[in-house]
């Protein structure tokens, strides 16, 4: 009677040679919760096969101009594998708890906890793991840094919240950390829906309402005169709005997109905030954030702002920023900056002064700061050529309401902007600046500010 031993034996062999192979991301999914202390029932239904949702809605998925020869693409590529090789624990990544909540994460910090880094990483490792041009596409090393960081950050609003500390604009909700945070949890959440168990998700979605109910309240009232901060606010809520199916939010968020527009000045710079002058630190961001809209909605009032940020750079930036023209609080932000509008503005208007001004990162350059080329990846385009700036030049800026001028290393302006009394800044100041021979960043700048 060994025969039918056999037969058993031998059927158990080839089901066991045919069985389906675990999916590697689920069982990422399943190491990574094992590791911060959380048990996954063994019958949750896991899987890594993406949905489809409505691409419009997934920044994530916008196509490239180009692939080829993309240097942000390279960048990105090249900066996640260094910053993958590095050896991480689960232990680096523990669940967060009322006992460790205190102190777990900080607004900015040379640690990798720190809120602003850790959502810029999130947003880029989730483009670097969802978009079908990426060479690290479904990476379970990829995965499992996201889910490390994006498992905290949710259970960090969470139980924040518990004690009455979950405050708008600071550590887990600082505009400028919830706002790609917001957008990677989202769209990882639309994505791939079976990589989070039902207990994963319920937990996403009561964080994400904690963080939109707050700022929404941070959000009433604001009228759009703040550009930076109001265009953070604006890409959190239409987050929060798509990922909870509520109205509200997302007309608000269209309300605080839309007023922007009044802000635009002449020659492509925006009021920093009421009545006064850009402050050159905060252009990128801002145009960020409206380029970040126009990916996941396709506003099209979104692209004629940034095509009216054209001019900004030549005209108001040239070959390098100064402190006198800005906001008198924001002189710190504004000289060593070379903001340009970045590759949203050259890929719609394709102005080759602009492109000369923005030169692209080389492949050898330091990777510090590398989760940025998410923000222009999906917007290099190849076929843009470069033009330098030109020189010996006396214009009227706009921008500052006064007159600017270049010869060679010598640059002067004066703004004549008609400031608010009631308001902190400068109405009437003139400077001067020699640069260094290379014309370049960090050289020795010699200011004359002395008020009309």
């Amino acid at each position: 009677m060994r025969f039918p031993r056999l037969v058993l034996a031998l059927a158990l062999s080839l089901a066991s040679a045919f069985a389906a192979p675990a999916d590697p991301l689920v069982e990422v999914v399943r190491t990574v919760a094992e590791g911060r202390g959380e048990t996954i029932e063994a019958d949750a239904p896991l899987a890594s096969a993406p949905a489809s949702p409505e691409p419009n809605n997934l920044s994530v998925l916008r196509p490239l101009y180009a692939a080829e020869g993309n240097p942000y693409l390279a960048r990105l590529v090249a900066g996640a594998r260094a910053y993958l090789a590095r050896p991480e624990a689960a232990a680096d990544w523990p669940m967060v708890t009322p006992q460790n909540v205190a102190g777990y994460f900080v607004l900015q910090a040379s640690n990798d906890r720190d809120t602003r880094g850790t959502a810029a990483r999130l947003d880029a490792l989730l483009w670097l793991f969802a978009h079908p041009s990426s060479p690290l596409r479904h990476d379970p090393a990829v995965l499992a840094f996201f889910l490390r960081r994006a498992h905290a950050y949710v259970e960090g609003i969470e139980l924040t919240s518990v004690d009455g500390k979950l405050k708008a604009g600071q550590i887990l909700l600082d505009d400028f950390a919830i706002a790609p945070a917001s957008g990677a949890l989202r769209e990882f959440a639309a994505l791939y829906p079976g990589l989070l168990t039902p207990a994963q998700r319920a937990r996403w979605d009561r964080a994400l309402r904690l963080a939109a109910d707050t700022m929404m309240g941070k959000a009433d009232g604001r009228t759009g005169n703040y550009a930076n901060i109001d265009l953070a606010l604006s890409v959190q809520l239409l987050n929060f709005g798509l990922h909870l199916n509520d109205e509200k939010l997302l007309a608000r968020s269209r309300e605080l997109l839309h007023a922007q527009a009044a802000n635009i000045l002449p020659d492509g710079g925006t009021h920093y905030i009421w009545s006064q002058n850009e402050s050159t630190g905060y252009h990128d961001v801002v145009a960020q954030f409206i380029a970040r809209s126009y990916e996941i909605t396709g506003d099209e009032a979104a692209v004629a702002m940034l095509r009216r940020f054209e001019w900004f750079g030549p005209v108001t930036v040239g070959r390098q920023g100064e402190y006198w023209t800005a906001p008198s609080w924001k002189h710190t932000w504004n000289g060593g900056d070379f903001a340009t509008g970045g590759e949203p503005v050259i890929a719609i208007t394709g102005n080759p002064y602009v492109r000369g001004m923005l030169v692209p990162p080389a492949p050898d350059a330091p990777l510090r700061g590398w989760e940025q080329a998410r923000n222009a990846v999906s917007w290099w385009r190849p076929d843009v050529p470069a033009r330098p700036l030109p020189d010996n030049y006396t214009l009227l800026d706009r921008n500052i309401a006064g007159p600017r001028a270049w010869y060679r290393s010598f640059n002067y302006a004066a703004t004549l902007r008609d400031i608010a009394l009631a308001e902190p800044g400068h109405a009437t100041l003139v400077g001067a600046q020699v640069l260094g021979p290379d014309l370049g960043r960090g050289v020795l700048l010699m200011t004359v500010a002395p008020r009309v």
